[in-house]
């Protein structure tokens, strides 16, 4: 794999705000090449967004509903 390419995605990735996260180098000897990309190792993942999980309330409600209407239909 050419470190051009690697360069060019983590430039995109860069651009655009994504999360970059370089495994390894390619090849035979992927534990001499290791996963070093100009002297630095990119381990980025992306922001976790939480989100709000309805009721269990809620959650019966849309299912009744669901039901109701599917029988009526």
């Amino acid at each position: 794999m050419k470190a051009e390419w690697v360069r060019s995605i983590r430039g995109q990735c860069t651009q655009v705000g994504v999360a970059f996260f370089f495994k390894q180098w390619g090849g035979v000897r992927k534990s001499e090449t290791g996963c070093e990309l100009d002297g630095k190792t990119y381990s980025e993942f992306p922001a976790r967004n939480p989100i709000e999980v309805p009721s269990l309330e809620d959650r019966r409600n849309v299912w009744l509903r669901l039901e109701t209407d599917s029988i009526v239909a």
